[in-house]
């Protein structure tokens, strides 16, 4: 088209009819002097121009004397078809842009389903992408220079926005599928790849920014970070494989270890130096690959600039270990991230855990592989050995709650289910959480290995062991409340000599690992010791539960048991054998058999300490039944009160019950048996019919402080009379050779006088001694 000329007679050539019917019927004042002049009216140029014209000329019949007359009544109508005219242009550009983004939109979703991109195809959509970019610039400036647009106008163009922003989202997964497929094998497409990601990069952040989503822009880092990421998959897969080849070899090993060689020891496995160098060649076979990547990245300009290679490969490793630790890790715990390649270690067993973190601690403590290797490795063990206490324990802890509602305390034996004391099945779980916690703590000591010291955080297993102490105080408390009530010995006993002996060391260890810790939190400390003083006061309280229990129990045996009466007044008779009594037999089987079968399975201090409580509140409801029913005993009688007492001996050195001779002997030497074998005595002296009865006034005053154990003690087992021990203590006391008062229990000092008085005389009465006391 030609340049028309500068006079504005070029309108008379337009083929709008609006346009020449006004120049037609015009005068030659008509139009005014100043029309705006085109100098280049190209074919897209005719509405912005016309428009410019139209203007013109609403603005001149606003000043003009002849205005809503002859042709300028034309003029208002053609502003309004030009309006429209440039309304219907604008939404046919902008549909004709949107149907090109939703093309470019199908075809990048092609490339995303059919797997890794290729980089060509990724070029030529990312060109195109760019293309409409520019595009839905030019129409957002047109779209601001007319005034009143309609709602489907601006809905058509946000519609183009977002095709345009999910055709860059899409542009930007696909970048991301072509960088990992990258990193998994080198190709020649390297080159397109980092032009698509400048191109990416000028459309996320360049001139022609735009953000109705915001996608990421795609720096050198971010490729560094994703070459990592999946560098650190294939390696961390690799290596899964050959820490799975030694996982059942590792399973049985663990499964004979000893529990206190349970801790995650590197140096001890023979697999170390193998996986150290399996590592290591792993880790140049990573640089070898990955450096050819890097140089690439290194010779182009975009899309930022990278520097030399070992700068790139320094920021590559930085993003490499911590990737490489975390499939390591999600793997051993596959319900954060299911992986196959090695069992999962909450299923392992506590033992099988320990190795396999000591296997990898040991080879990512070698030499060979390389010091940022190192201490990711290092934060690697602490976490699996804090998730692997956490969630021990936390399994273990609900196992306890459970355990405590079913628990009926029946004894385990020494040696079941690793226990190197008799307990309870609770109190079995509950020790299990003091170790657990215990190791925790002790790794993460001022004297652990530096690579555990991040392990165990104060605040986290700090609370477990409130926690773990308060179950322990509470099971102590409630369980012998309700064993103290029913009257059962022989779960009280193993609460109270079983349990409290082993959950008191348990509450020591753990205020003495977290005094050392030294916590950040300075309140955890003082509850710790707050919960260890109250177990502290059960364990001087709780065990004198039992032999209250003991006493209570057998005070009410006798008193429904044992016969009074002619039972205890026979005559003797020639031939007889005195076997024990019925009631003696059937109070022991329901009292002291239980305790003795129960402690057998004890220590040998437990089982002093319970047996001596027992037998001394069993023995002493005995004779002070005697006493307060005044039972009165003939020779006959007092025998069979002694064969009843022997067999309460008898009990206790019988093979079935279990007691070592040691023990054995230590019971027997109790002072209460010392009591009652006195007591025995006493009945046993009767005297004879030939020997009157000596007056008051007689000097036998002077027998009674001599007749206490040392006199007694001298006395056979065959039957003697009172008239010999009174001679002996008159010869001695006229003499004046002073009997020395040796070590006796003051029972029978006190005692003495109402004992005697249950002897029975056939014939002429019982025998009255005279005494004042002491």
């Amino acid at each position: 088209m030609s340049v028309p000329g500068e006079d504005g007679t070029w309108i008379g050539s337009l083929s709008c009819s609006p346009v020449r019917l006004v120049l037609a019927s015009s005068r030659p004042g008509d139009w005014p002097s100043e029309v705006p002049s085109v100098p280049s009216l190209q074919a897209s140029d005719f509405p912005s121009q016309l428009t410019q014209v139209l203007s013109s000329l609403a603005d001149q019949q606003q000043r003009s004397p002849n205005a809503g007359r002859g042709p300028w009544r034309h003029v208002e109508r053609l502003v309004v078809l030009s309006w429209r005219w440039n309304l219907l242009v604008l939404v046919r550009d902008c549909w004709g842009c949107v149907r090109n983004a939703w093309d470019v939109t199908r075809r990048l979703y092609a490339e995303l389903g059919r797997g890794p991109s290729d980089t060509a195809t990724l070029w030529a959509l990312s060109l195109e992408l760019q293309g409409l970019s520019g595009h839905r610039a030019l129409l957002h400036r047109r779209l601001c220079g007319l005034r009143n647009v309609s709602s489907s106008a601006q809905n058509l163009y946000r519609k183009l926005e977002l095709q345009l922003a999910e055709a860059l989202l899409l542009l930007e997964q696909c970048i991301v599928s072509a960088v990992r497929s990258l990193a998994r094998a080198h190709s020649p497409g390297a080159n397109h790849l980092f032009q698509v990601l400048t191109v990416y990069n000028q459309l996320a952040c360049g001139k022609a920014k735009w953000r109705p989503i915001g996608p990421e822009p795609f720096p050198v880092p971010r490729v560094l970070r994703v070459l990592a990421e999946e560098r650190a998959m294939v390696l961390g897969s690799r290596f899964l494989q050959a820490l799975a080849s030694v996982g059942m070899a590792l399973h049985s090993e663990s499964q004979t270890c000893a529990p206190q060689n349970l801790a995650p020891v590197a140096c001890g496995c023979p697999w170390v130096p193998s996986f150290a160098d399996a590592l290591a060649a792993l880790i140049r076979e990573d640089r070898k690959q990955i450096g050819a990547i890097l140089q690439t990245l290194a010779e182009q300009r975009h899309p930022a600039p990278v520097g030399t290679e070992p700068a790139s490969y320094s920021q590559y490793c930085a993003h490499l270990w911590p990737s490489f630790y975390t499939n390591i890790y999600c793997a051993f715990y596959s319900g954060l991230r299911s992986s196959p390649a090695v069992p999962s270690l909450p299923v392992c067993g506590h033992a099988t855990c320990l190795a396999m973190v000591g296997l990898v601690q040991g080879t990512l403590a070698s030499e060979q592989v390389p010091e940022l290797c190192q201490k990711e490795g290092q934060t690697l063990c602490a976490r699996l050995l804090s998730t692997h206490f956490s969630i021990a324990w936390d399994r273990g802890f609900c196992q306890a709650l459970s355990s405590m509602m079913t628990d009926k305390c029946a004894l385990l034996p020494l040696g079941t289910a690793n226990s190197l004391h008799p307990r309870s099945r609770t109190a079995g779980i509950l020790v299990h959480l003091c170790d657990l916690l215990s190791l925790a703590l002790s790794s993460n000591g001022a004297d652990s290995r530096p690579g555990l010291e991040r392990s165990c955080p104060d605040g986290v297993f700090g609370s477990r062991c409130v926690a773990s102490l308060s179950l322990c105080d509470g099971w102590l408390r409630a369980r012998s409340q309700q064993y103290n009530s029913t009257g059962a010995l022989g779960p009280l006993l193993l609460v109270t000599h079983g349990d409290l002996p082993v959950l008191q060391a348990e509450a020591h260890r753990l205020f003495s690992l977290i005094t050392e810790t030294a916590p950040r939190n300075p309140r955890l400390p003082w509850h710790i010791q707050q919960l260890r003083e109250s177990i502290e006061v059960l364990s001087c309280t709780l065990p004198r539960t039992l032999g209250a229990l003991c006493a209570r129990m057998a005070r009410d045996l006798f008193h429904n048991l044992m016969p009074t009466g002619r039972y205890w007044r026979g005559n003797v008779s020639q031939g007889s054998n005195v076997t024990p009594s019925e009631y003696i037999l059937s109070s022991a089987n329901y009292l002291l058999v239980p305790v003795v079968g129960g402690a057998s399975h004890l220590p040998q201090e437990s089982q002093v300490a319970a047996l001596s409580a027992a037998l001394g509140a069993f023995l002493g409801a005995w004779m002070e039944h005697i006493l307060q029913e005044r039972l009165r005993f003939s020779l006959q009688g007092a025998l069979q009160l002694r064969c009843d007492c022997e067999s309460v001996r008898g009990l206790l050195q019988s093979p079935d019950s279990g007691l070592s001779a040691d023990v054995s002997e230590t019971l027997l030497a109790l002072p209460v048996f010392q009591q009652l074998d006195n007591a025995v005595t006493c009945l046993l002296q009767q005297p004879p019919r030939k020997a009157p009865l000596r007056s008051c006034a007689c000097p036998l005053l002077f027998c009674c402080p001599p007749l206490c154990r040392a006199a007694v003690e001298s006395v056979s087992d065959s039957l003697q009379s009172l008239d010999s021990l009174e001679r002996r203590a008159w010869e001695r006391r006229q003499s004046g050779a002073e009997v020395p008062r040796q070590g006796h229990h003051p029972y029978l000092l006190h005692n003495q006088r109402q004992w005697l008085a249950l002897r029975v005389h056939r014939g002429w009465g019982a025998l009255r001694v005279p005494w004042d006391g002491p």
